[in-house]
């Protein structure tokens, strides 16, 4: 059976977001850089596998 992982990005200051995908089992996998044109801001990466879905 193929593993896969749902993913998303969510800016780290919009916590409504963050806890609403994290009450349906998603959970943070990572930090990056989001690149604009004004510079740069940091976005949280949450994940979710298979197992959660179920």
């Amino acid at each position: 059976m193929k593993s896969e992982t749902i993913s998303l990005q969510v800016h780290e200051a919009n916590s409504h977001t963050i806890q609403f995908h994290k009450h349906f089992g998603f959970v943070q996998t990572g930090v990056d850089l989001f690149s604009v044109r004004e510079g740069s801001h940091r976005v949280l990466t949450l994940g979710l596998t298979p197992a959660r879905l179920v």
